[in-house]
């Protein structure tokens, strides 16, 4: 198996194991990546599209991510 990305802006990248073969990758887009190791797929979340109690100016950048596995919560910092 081999996977190749390309890394937006190296400032703001960031890669955490979220499950059992689940990698996410952010790298200052409005993106979330969700690489499927295990089933060589993977997904992409726009934040901008997520919605909630406070939207996200379709300018902002996700800038910080954090995982928690014991709650299951994922955090995301934009600028």
């Amino acid at each position: 198996m081999r996977w190749w990305a390309s890394i937006g802006n190296t400032d703001f990248f960031r890669a955490f194991w979220v499950g059992p073969g689940l990698l996410l990758t952010s790298s200052g887009e409005q993106l979330l990546r969700f690489w499927d190791l295990g089933n060589e797929n993977n997904y992409v979340i726009n934040i901008s599209d997520v919605e909630g109690t406070f939207p996200i100016p379709r300018l902002d950048q996700v800038t910080a991510v954090s995982f928690c596995r014991q709650r299951g919560s994922l955090v995301v910092g934009t600028s």
